[in-house]
């Protein structure tokens, strides 16, 4: 999950970046340090896939327990 966002969320940000260009100035601008802004952007990813697995083994665990839990929705 963590190499899914090491490479997804920098090509997000990338993608974002342009488009956000793209329609303010009308041009294709890239960021003036290239490398760096996809270095940083890797950085910050590890923090996005850390929350992510919390959400979803912790929070969305209980969420679904309790769900299953109740009368109406474990009869289906």
């Amino acid at each position: 999950m963590a190499l899914y966002w090491l490479v997804g969320f920098p090509l997000a940000r990338l993608v974002h970046e342009i488009s956000v260009s793209l329609v303010l100035t009308g041009q294709v601008r890239l960021p003036s340090d290239l490398a760096g802004f996809l270095a940083y952007q890797g950085i910050v990813s590890l923090g996005w896939a850390i929350g992510f697995l919390w959400l979803h083994e912790r929070i969305a665990l209980r969420l679904r327990q309790r769900r299953l839990g109740s009368g109406a929705t474990a009869a289906r």
